[in-house]
C-alpha cells in the first residue's frame, strides 16, 4: 500500500449476518469504489493488538492533531455506552 491514503476500520457486523460473510461483502463493496485500488482485506475478530495498530501514532504526522485522522462522526464505542 505504500504511502497512499487508506482506511483501517473496525466494524461489528449486524446480528443477522455471519462475520465471514459480512467481511466478504465489505471487501466486495470497497473494491467497487475508486479508493479501493484493487485491494481490500478483512481480519475477522480483530483483537486489541489490531486496534492498537490501527490507532498507531507513527504514521499520523500529516495531521495537525492526532484526532484529525479518526472519523469521530462515525465512531461508536458500545463499551463506553454500556
Amino acid at each position: 500500500m505504500g504511502d497512499r491514503w487508506h482506511y483501517h476500520i473496525a466494524i461489528e457486523p449486524p446480528l443477522f449476518i455471519e462475520h465471514a460473510a459480512f467481511g466478504e461483502l465489505a471487501v466486495e463493496t470497497w473494491l467497487e469504489t475508486d479508493l479501493g485500488y484493487g485491494y481490500g482485506d478483512v481480519a475477522v475478530q480483530a483483537d486489541p493488538g489490531w486496534i492498537n495498530y490501527m490507532t498507531k501514532g507513527r504514521t499520523k504526522s500529516a495531521f495537525e492533531h492526532y484526532f484529525d485522522c479518526i472519523d469521530t462522526d462515525a465512531y461508536y464505542n458500545p463499551v463506553a455506552s454500556a
